[in-house]
């Protein structure tokens, strides 16, 4: 079983973040070997640079120092979902003709989204559904650049088991796809990553 731990020296990384990408990384890292180097990478990149702050050009008019004293919870694999098919239909952005996943806490929420009328020739599930596919493997973070971006950083150290959308190649879609991203709060703040 793989073990992660890491060293952090950066004093805008909150210990939350760090914990919980490690205990991801623990829980899940032997199933899903190609995210192994990815997370681990993300992770030291994240702990190199910490949260931006306003010193950084693209971050200047936003403060988000106060996420590196707040204590997070992330949120993980849900045993039981809040949201069902019925209760997922307050989510709609567009008519019923539509496909609609509902990805809950992070989580896809298999039971409350709407796939029937999904066309041959596109696909969406889990990285444990879909990640064996070469063209999952190909395109995993390639254009997520954990080295200079701390949040997209933290993202990849915090993903495990994102939702996998593939499309075949030359495909028209004709039919509205909509992903509708629910948090359902705890009793502390929540860090959801999908």
């Amino acid at each position: 079983m793989n073990t992660m731990k890491t060293h952090v020296s950066h004093p805008m990384v909150p210990a939350g973040f760090v914990n919980a990408a490690e205990s991801l990384a623990n829980l899940h890292g032997s199933s899903q070997e190609s995210l192994i180097a990815l997370r681990e990478k993300a992770l030291s990149d994240f702990t190199r640079q910490g949260i931006p702050n306003k010193r950084h050009e693209e971050w200047k008019y936003l403060d988000l120092s106060s996420l590196a004293s707040t204590s997070f919870v992330v949120a993980g694999p849900l045993d039981q979902y809040a949201v069902d098919a019925t209760s997922a239909e307050q989510f709609r952005l567009i008519g019923g003709s539509s496909c609609m996943f509902i990805v809950e806490n992070g989580s896809l929420n298999e039971s409350a989204s709407h796939s029937d009328k999904l066309p041959a020739g596109i696909r969406v599930g889990t990285f444990a559904e879909l990640g064996s596919d070469k063209r999952v493997i190909d395109h995993l973070l390639r254009h997520a650049d954990t080295s200079d971006e701390p949040l997209v950083a933290l993202n990849a150290a915090l993903s495990y088991n994102p939702v996998i959308v593939l499309v075949d190649k030359n495909m028209r879609i004709d039919v509205s796809v909509q992903f509708a991203f629910v948090s359902v709060a705890g009793d502390v703040p929540s860090a959801i990553n999908s």
